[in-house]
C-alpha cells in the first residue's frame, strides 16, 4: 500500500469468494477504474488460474501473477516460484537430510515468466524480440 501511495496510485482491492465470482470481481474492479491487475498467491486462484487469465484477457487487462503456471496458462507475466519445482526441490532436501546431511539454507529464487503471445496480443512491445 505504501508503494502505491509513493507512486501516487490508488490501490483497489477486490474480493473473490469462489470460482464463479472471479469474472464478476474483475468486472467490479474495472468499474472502479483499475488499469492493471496484480493477483496474489492463493490456492483457489492457482487452481482456477485459467479462469483468472481468461477473465483478464476478456477485458484486455494487463495482469501480473504470482506463479509461472499462470504465464504458461496464457497470462501476461508472472513473477514467483514454480509450485511443482518447489515440491521437487523440497523432496531433494528432505532426502539429503534423511541421509544425514546438514540442512543448508538455500536462497529463494524468483524469475519472471512471461507469455510472449499475451504481450503481443495486448499491444505491448518488447524491442529485444521485435528487432
Amino acid at each position: 500500500m505504501n508503494a502505491a501511495l509513493s507512486l501516487d496510485m490508488d490501490l483497489v482491492i477486490g474480493e473473490v469468494q469462489s470460482r464463479d465470482s472471479i469474472p464478476t470481481a474483475i468486472d467490479a474492479l474495472l468499474a472502479r477504474g483499475i488499469s492493471a491487475l496484480i493477483v496474489v498467491g492463493d490456492a483457489m486462484f492457482f487452481n482456477e488460474r485459467k479462469v483468472m487469465v481468461d477473465s483478464a484477457w476478456k477485458n484486455r487487462l494487463p495482469a501480473i501473477y504470482p506463479e509461472r503456471e499462470y504465464a504458461e496458462a496464457g497470462g501476461l507475466i508472472a513473477y514467483g516460484p514454480s509450485v511443482p519445482d518447489n515440491f521437487r526441490r523440497a523432496a531433494g532436501y528432505v532426502a539429503r537430510i534423511l541421509r544425514g546431511k546438514s540442512p543448508a539454507i538455500c536462497p529463494s529464487c524468483s524469475r519472471p515468466s512471461s507469455s510472449w503471445s499475451s504481450s503481443t496480443c495486448l499491444g505491448f512491445c518488447n524491442s529485444a524480440r521485435t528487432g
